[in-house]
């Protein structure tokens, strides 16, 4: 079965995050250390943006199709078990915080679901409403404080903190700007993308927040309009020691930031199928759409990670309109590009991971897809296998995590 990877976050229309009705719709516990934190940031600032970086530079006409047992180290299936009365709306991204996985549907529901690694229900929060512990959305959230409270942005209005994963409401604060995307960093502080302007009508980006202080301190990371139109959840990638924050552009910059350090640690050039520089000054998502769609274009990369051997990530391409992903060997730069992975013995189309863990991309599956993708009558030895088509028949959501690898035998063909 070919698996064409398909979509952004909501499963039917990928590209519907250009369009002008979504994006207008997501509409230091001490002080010497804040201190310390601006003093490191402003002094490694001429060191870190260099303009001496290493660029991968993924081809996607010449993208292949491969199997998944080919492109995974290890598959995972978790089935999760969803108690009646309970509803995901449409998942648009899956988080890891400590042994929970976090399932968020900004769109539609406003919900934030919790399962335990292996699939248990936790618990929901889906408290729509203006009184004390409510809100009106849910588009950015982080897990803080030793994985022990969330803050949850509603809509240029407040933050709101809860227990987690029990999500037992704390407190709310006044904060009226909106949040393209949150993750957090060492303690107290959050990562932030924020589309609210700053000087000469620019948009203020990237901030660390401080939230025992409630205090931001703006980061010098570029923030041209279309950019930070584009900075959804998904080009945050939290790892061990910070964040890779994937900033869209002419050329992609992806940055590694801690608490205390902004670098620029890679550059991603799609050459002839680079978005022009200009587009990224424009405030229309109707013209940066037509640009996107008259000729291939290739950007908005999403969910980058890097292993010790390789950078891996998934970006847009058009006219196809479907998620390519690259994998890309860190000592030589040498990418290559997947369109489809074949998966069984037939074709269908499951949607492009929305979540990443460690070195495991996960994927959303619900029952009608999992029917799609799992043939009839289809006899396995294989482990993965046998457990998706229990998942068909059993009707089963599940999440599939898949670990790639760069192929050994690319250096012989």
């Amino acid at each position: 079965m070919l698996i064409r990877i398909t979509g952004f976050w909501m499963h039917n229309n990928p590209l519907a995050p250009f369009s002008k009705l979504y994006l207008k719709y997501f509409i230091m516990k001490k002080s010497f250390f804040i201190l310390y934190v601006m003093i490191a940031i402003t002094g490694c600032k001429e060191k870190d943006f260099n303009d001496d970086l290493q660029t991968l530079n993924p081809e996607p006409d010449k993208a292949i199709s491969i199997r998944i047992h080919e492109l995974a180290q290890e598959i995972r299936i978790i089935e999760l078990d969803i108690p009646d009365g309970i509803f995901l709306g449409n998942t648009e991204s899956i988080r890891v915080a400590g042994d929970y996985f976090i399932l968020h549907d900004g769109l539609y529901s406003h919900s934030i679901t919790v399962f335990d690694q292996t699939g248990k229900f936790v618990s929901q929060l889906s408290s729509i409403g203006r009184g004390p512990g409510e809100y009106l959305g849910s588009h950015a959230y982080a897990v803080i404080e030793n994985n022990s409270i969330i803050i949850v942005n509603d809509r240029g209005s407040k933050f709101l903190l809860y227990s987690f994963p029990k999500f037992e409401f704390i407190t709310s604060f006044e904060e009226t700007r909106y949040f393209m995307s949150m993750e957090s960093l060492d303690e107290p502080f959050v990562l932030t993308i924020s589309d609210s302007r700053h000087n000469n009508d620019e948009y203020t980006g990237a901030e660390l927040f401080n939230v025992d202080q409630k205090t931001f301190q703006r980061l010098e990371l570029p923030a041209k309009p279309a950019i930070i139109d584009l900075s959804y959840q998904n080009t945050l990638t939290r790892h061990s020691e910070g964040v890779y924050y994937s900033s869209p552009g002419f050329l992609t910059s992806v940055f590694d930031i801690g608490s205390d350090t902004v670098k620029k640690i890679v550059r991603i050039d799609f050459g002839k199928f680079n978005m022009p520089d200009e587009v990224w000054e424009w405030n229309s998502p109707e013209r940066f759409e037509t640009v996107f769609f008259e000729n291939p274009k290739a950007t908005w990369v999403q969910l980058f990670n890097k292993t010790s051997d390789y950078y891996s990530f998934f970006f847009l391409f058009s006219p196809e309109q479907q998620r390519f992903f690259s994998i890309c060997n860190i000592e030589t730069s040498d990418c290559i590009v997947y369109n489809e992975i074949a998966l069984f013995d037939s074709f269908s189309v499951l949607p492009a991971p929305i979540g990443l863990f460690d070195e495991y991309y996960i994927t959303y599956l619900e029952p009608w897809q999992i029917k799609e993708l799992v043939p009839e009558k289809y006899e396995t030895e294989n482990v993965w296998e046998n457990q998706l088509i229990n998942a068909r028949d059993m009707e089963k959501n599940i999440l599939v995590l898949f670990t790639p690898i760069f192929p050994n035998d690319y250096y012989s063909k």
